[in-house]
């Protein structure tokens, strides 16, 4: 039924179906080693929370492994709107070999996870799927520190009839929040499509650090009370680091397409390094990025500072805004290729209306790994053109930026041209019966055969951003 091995740092203990009265009573029998547990059905999964819990019998970090493969929840725990139980102590939880996926199947509104103000929750590998909850945190709800690594959050939901819904996939309630190598896709709320963070305006800051992931498709609806932020929506005290990521594709019913600021005070820090930010929509103001003080005189709020980031391509009514806008400040560092708004202040960047539909091409995620979705402009946009001493050493991808970097979030690919055709002793037939390269098969598409700086190649192919239509609405 289960499995234990040994050593002087931890046990690893299997279990397969077991009732939470059998998993305890095992369990107990070897408190001095448990560590780590592995998993194969939610039911054990809800035992092995609890039991990591107990911190009088099994104190310190505990590892929850979850068996490769597809899981559903269909009921929250019992008085409560979460399907697992609330984390207040240290907890890992990671799916093994390729990751686990866990979806909420059921006509009861519940997030997965919700984390107290003593807890600390890493989750590695995993998907959280169509969670969906009342207020905020569609997927999860933090008040304590939360890490995600290599994890998807798609599909999942906020509503509330009577005030704002907040974070789609994620709301951060005061907490930490690490957010790396992931994918925030397909999310919807009010505040925060795919993820929101509030802190308090005297006590100590949020923070939020989101490194080389994606925000695709999140969505924030009017629902009555304000729409603000598709992909992010940040407010208050907040210590804000986002680098080497893609906003793409999320919008918004009224400010921000991207993401949406309001009210952050100084001395708090928002940097935002190595972005690119194309082809998000809002319908008031701010298609990319949206900046209100709220509260604040200008005097006293922080400005967002940017750095080798892409900002331009986005929609909104107001050319004059149609990719940032409101009354905050956008303190350039450099190197950055920025669109039509207000409140940006130029130091040596590039200044680009907009791409056109040939100048911007959607590469998806050609990984498959979380983290991967990116546009990439035509090559010669910003194309060692950044300042690597702003930069990270490794971009959105997790390939090496050089000296000097390229801006964006991702490092663009150089160009092969196709091999020349056959020339001198090669007949017109042995030309003909010659097979076709993968470069010439691209070409023949309309594509531009490329490399990447490991010398792996893949066809290029253009697609139109123009006519994109949001995945959650019309935006009328």
């Amino acid at each position: 039924m289960f499995t234990k091995t040994q050593n002087s740092q931890a046990s690893i203990i299997s279990v397969r179906g077991l009732s939470l009265a059998l998993f305890i009573l095992i369990i107990n029998a070897t408190a001095t080693w448990a560590k780590t547990f592995t998993v194969t059905n939610m039911a054990s999964f809800v035992a092995a929370i609890n039991y990591a819990q107990d911190e009088t019998i099994n104190p310190g970090w505990d590892t929850i492994a979850i068996a490769a493969g597809a899981y559903t929840v269909t009921a929250p725990q019992l008085g409560t709107a979460n399907a697992f139980p609330k984390i207040t102590t240290k907890i890992s939880i990671m799916g093994l070999v390729n990751g686990a996926e866990i979806s909420r199947v059921s006509s009861t509104s519940f997030r997965f996870f919700e984390v107290g103000a003593t807890g600390q929750l890493i989750l590695d590998r995993l998907t959280l799927k169509n969670g969906q909850a009342n207020v905020m945190g569609g997927a999860i709800l933090n008040a304590g520190s939360l890490t995600m690594v290599s994890c998807f959050l798609d599909n999942n939901k906020v509503t509330n009839a009577n005030g704002p819904a907040l974070g789609g996939a994620i709301h951060n309630d005061g907490g930490k929040v690490l957010i790396r190598n992931c994918s925030i896709r397909g999310n919807e709320a009010s505040m925060g499509g795919g993820f929101s963070s509030d802190g308090a305006m005297t006590n100590q800051a949020a923070q939020v650090t989101i490194e080389n992931s994606a925000f695709i498709e999140n969505f924030a609806r009017n629902n009555g009370y304000f729409a603000f932020g598709g992909g992010v929506f940040l407010r208050g005290a907040n210590q804000v680091v986002i680098h080497d990521s893609t906003f793409s594709i999320n919008g918004s019913q009224q400010y921000g397409g991207a993401i949406a600021f309001q009210a952050i005070p100084k001395p708090n820090l928002v940097s935002l390094r190595n972005l690119t930010v194309v082809v998000n929509r809002a319908t008031l103001e701010g298609g990319g990025f949206w900046y209100d003080g709220g509260v604040l005189t200008p005097a006293n709020a922080a400005p967002i500072e940017m750095a080798n980031t892409i900002l331009t391509s986005n929609s909104a009514p107001p050319p004059s805004s149609r990719d940032f806008g409101g009354n905050g400040t956008y303190k350039s560092l450099g190197r950055n290729i920025y669109g039509l708004g207000s409140g940006f202040v130029p130091v040596s960047d590039y200044f680009v209306p907009s791409f056109l539909s040939t100048e911007l091409s959607w590469m998806g995620n050609p990984s498959g790994k979380p983290g991967g979705e990116h546009y990439l402009p035509k090559l010669g946009w910003g194309v060692a053109k950044g300042d690597l001493s702003l930069a990270a050493a490794k971009d959105q991808l997790g390939t090496a930026r050089t000296t000097p970097c390229d801006i964006g979030a991702v490092e663009h690919l150089q160009v092969v041209p196709p091999p020349p055709p056959p020339t001198g002793g090669a007949t017109a037939k042995e030309s003909k019966d010659t097979p076709k390269t993968d470069a010439e098969k691209c070409k023949e598409r309309g594509g531009t055969w490329v490399i990447d700086k490991s010398g792996n190649g893949f066809c290029f192919e253009k697609l139109p951003y123009d006519d994109f239509k949001l995945p959650k609405d019309t935006l009328q």
